[in-house]
């Protein structure tokens, strides 16, 4: 049962900063964010699992009026069933939002994240083997040492330490690096460029895309006069169609490796720890059975998501009695 406190949390009337569309029923809005939400009570250990677990005891649908990292409202869909309806019905729900592109103005898509089908499994079989088992577990020896390096440097220290500054994003931008085959030399500038674009304000994200922007076309540039063993190198010698990709296109997928590479990998590491800091017995089982680690990694991944789902609608759509009108988002939370 929902406690009081997600009872308040999901109150239609506490919305009031916001302006509502026209279109959208003053009784479906409720005061929840993902990023922001003044209705909502502050849980302990700031744990954001916990402070949405309310949304899955409220309504199949509502209209959450700032739900975006920019403020946007957007539908959010609760239930498992609905969810699966909206993600598989690409004509009227579209992956196609835009979201780095638009801090810059533009509208090209992160590649293959914002495509529908059957442009997706195109450019998502394109890309598969650089993602095989083989080459992955490639990298793992690098990736093990410089985990080792900043748990070392971390114990040395001898205090606490900030496990999103400290570990999980240097060791995100390192598998970055890796993962393209360039060096980490340029390290710290490349945390600087993460930071900036994915906890900074919206005078700091701006900048910080374009300099990355200008990165990924630079070394695409680069690979294409001088080709070598690795990323970028199979994307700008890829073809799809029989044709070569677009500068465009390149730039989608990079973008896509740089963000996903850097955000999701730096969440999930931070929110997997802190389920082991708050439960000290699943600590306990897993340093005195190791082989059950890899198993509890996949389970944690589970658990502890790191996105919300966001599609944008394509037309106007009753769904579940919520007049969708095209261009609203739709968030699977």
């Amino acid at each position: 049962m929902p406690t009081a406190s997600h009872e308040r949390s999901l109150d239609s009337g506490a919305v009031k900063s916001r302006p509502v569309p026209d279109h959208v029923p003053p009784e479906m809005v409720r005061d929840f964010s993902l990023f922001t939400s003044p209705g909502m009570l502050p849980t302990a250990n700031g744990d954001p699992h916990a402070a949405v677990a309310c949304v899955h005891a409220g309504p199949p649908i509502f209209y959450s009026t700032s739900n975006t990292r920019d403020g946007r409202g957007t539908w959010v869909i609760t239930r498992a069933s609905d969810q699966r309806r909206v993600l598989q019905d690409t004509e009227t729900f579209s992956s196609h939002r835009s979201i780095f592109a638009s801090v810059l103005g533009e509208s090209w898509p992160m590649i293959p994240l914002e495509l529908d089908p059957p442009f997706h499994g195109v450019f998502r079989s394109l890309l598969n083997p650089l993602l095989s088992p083989k080459r992955v577990m490639a990298l793992e020896p690098a990736v093990r040492e410089r985990a080792i390096k900043l748990i070392d440097r971390i114990a040395a220290s001898g205090t606490s330490c900030d496990i999103m500054k400290d570990f999980a994003v240097p060791f995100a931008v390192n598998i970055f690096l890796r993962f393209i085959g360039l060096s980490d030399n340029g390290l710290e500038t490349f945390v600087g460029w993460a930071r900036d674009l994915l906890h900074g304000d919206k005078e700091q994200r701006p900048p910080a895309a374009r300099t990355i922007v200008a990165f990924i076309d630079e070394l695409a540039t680069e690979r294409r006069k001088e080709p070598v063993d690795d990323f970028m190198t199979f994307i700008v010698k890829a073809k799809v169609e029989g044709r070569l990709l677009s500068d465009e296109e390149v730039r989608g997928i990079g973008v896509l490796v740089f963000v996903a590479g850097l955000d999701t990998v730096s969440a999930a590491i931070c929110f997997d720890l802190a389920h082991l800091a708050r439960n000290p017995k699943d600590q306990e089982l897993l340093r005195s059975e190791p082989d059950r680690i890899a198993v509890a990694a996949e389970e944690l991944l589970r658990a502890y998501s790191t996105i919300q789902m966001i599609r944008v609608a394509t037309k106007d759509v009753d769904f579940k009695g919520a007049p969708i009108r095209k261009g609203d988002y739709v968030s699977c939370a």
